[in-house]
């Protein structure tokens, strides 16, 4: 069996199992974020509350066909290539292909990969193309990064898709850039740099034309009332409350001020440091907080450097689905679950295949049962399990390169630290992504760690009996 051909299987499994799983649960599962995106795709009003391009994305994907599917039939094409990919460079044998199979099979049907392919949310496909980057980094590692320009443009492509589809993702793409110009530097690939930057640059470019197109409508469709007090305020105004709740500004004209922006009794009720909703909420005057813009933050900024453990507090549970290994607030997996309305389940299942959705209900609920949930909706064990993984890798196969792939999760993760606003579990699905890839090159290399360690302790225990 030649090589395209393996290439094809391993593509075909996750493309079969999430198409099955889809007329499950036909229509896919359509969040609020998705429903909002589709109905500005109708309707021909594009704003930029999620960043542009991503909307416009579904705007050109619904000229193909003007339903929801098509977006999630792109997100199965996108995944399956990726991992195909990856399976492509990571296989050395026959061996190999036949683990492949196994683990592809194993993984398209976990329940956080399945359900979130068939899940309409931006943040899937930024993820994918997170995932993505990583397999071409690891390419890079085995050939000295010497890429081909095909290569190079790819990579500049999904660097803008990364820039494009989350506004974190701004800093996700600014960091690897950077990255990347260091690593091309030692390596001597100058010309490498500049050929992703000007490809970045020309894509960034061309779309600049229908953004402007689109924001311009909008802008003149939008109520003039309606007041955007901004993402910077909206987080101050969320640890203002976490300030409020500890008594920590007292003064008596700071307090009038402030209670012309929210009442100050609900805004310091409404503080839940796992979730912004709540206390963004209360504002009763965002018109006000704007025009004394100044007041606010630099009222903020000193009450936080006089209290600098409110801040840190707040950090700390706000960040919770970053770093913690056990649960604190609720985190939220799936659009659904437990497992019908009220939860935000925006387009009622009409199932396609009843049976294989009550199968795979139990599927899913089972990956809640204690500790099973510490592994499947804990994103942050996974990433330390990939760090693990990554470090027995490196020192057993003697090469660095495997600390490449958990870059993108490392970009993602620093830009969501200072301003994660919800424990959100889709924000880190880069996580499971990245665990999977390093996972896979384990178990294909799991031989040679296997005789690496195992020389070692034969070693230890020789160099033991011998003094002994």
């Amino acid at each position: 069996m030649n090589n395209k051909i393996k290439n094809i299987i391993i593509f075909l499994i996750p493309i079969f199992i999430f198409m099955l799983l889809f007329l499950a649960y036909h229509p896919g599962i359509i969040t609020f974020d998705g429903n909002n995106q589709w109905a500005q795709v109708q309707s021909g009003i594009i704003n930029d509350a999620h960043p542009f391009f991503s909307t416009f994305f579904m705007l050109i994907l619904s000229k193909i066909h003007n339903t929801t599917s098509i977006v999630l039939f792109y997100q199965f094409f996108v995944f399956s290539i990726i991992w195909t990919y990856i399976c492509k460079i990571t296989r050395k044998n026959k061996n190999d292909f036949y683990i492949q199979i196994v683990f592809t099979l194993i993984l398209s049907f976990t329940p956080i990969i399945s359900i979130y392919s068939i899940t309409l949310w931006k943040d899937i496909l930024y993820s994918y193309y997170l995932f993505g980057i990583s397999a071409i980094l690891y390419l890079g590692s085995n050939k000295r990064f010497n890429y081909n320009y095909f290569e190079l443009i790819l990579l500049a492509i999904l660097l803008f898709l990364v820039f494009s589809y989350r506004h974190n993702g701004v800093i996700v793409a600014i960091l690897l850039m950077v990255f990347l110009t260091i690593l091309f530097k030692k390596y001597k690939h100058i010309k490498s740099i500049i050929v992703i930057l000007l490809a970045f640059t020309t894509i960034y470019s061309i779309t600049l034309i229908p953004k402007t197109i689109y924001l311009n409508k909008y802008n003149e469709k939008i109520d003039s009332k309606t007041i955007d007090t901004g993402t910077i305020n909206n987080y101050i105004f969320w640890m203002y409350a976490a300030h409020l709740k500890d008594n920590n500004i007292t003064s008596k004209d700071d307090l009038e001020f402030l209670n012309k922006i929210a009442n100050i009794k609900i805004w310091e009720k409404s503080y839940n440091p796992y979730l912004i909703n709540d206390t963004n909420a209360v504002k009763k005057d965002g018109e006000y907080m704007i025009k004394n813009s100044k007041r606010f933050r630099t009222l903020f900024i000193k009450t936080s450097i006089k209290h600098p453990l409110t801040i840190i507090n707040h950090y700390l549970k706000s960040d919770a689905l970053l770093w913690s290994p056990y649960l604190q607030g609720y985190v939220y997996i799936y659009n659904f679950t437990k497992w019908d309305y009220p939860y935000n389940f925006d387009s009622i299942v009409n199932s396609r295949l009843p049976i294989v959705k009550k199968l795979y209900d139990k599927v899913i609920n089972f990956t809640y049962i204690k500790p099973i949930d510490s592994i499947f909706h804990r994103p942050a064990n996974l990433m330390y399990l990939s760090i693990l993984i990554t470090i027995i890798l490196s020192i057993s196969l003697k090469s660095k390169k495997y600390y490449l792939i958990l870059l993108p999760m490392f970009g993602n993760l620093i830009s969501l630290l200072p301003i994660n606003l919800a424990q959100d579990l889709r924000y880190v699905y880069i996580n499971y992504l990245t665990f999977a890839f390093i996972l896979l090159i384990f178990i294909l290399n799991i031989n040679k760690i296997y005789k690496y360690y195992y020389y070692i302790l034969n070693n230890k225990i020789h160099n033991f009996n011998s003094k002994n």
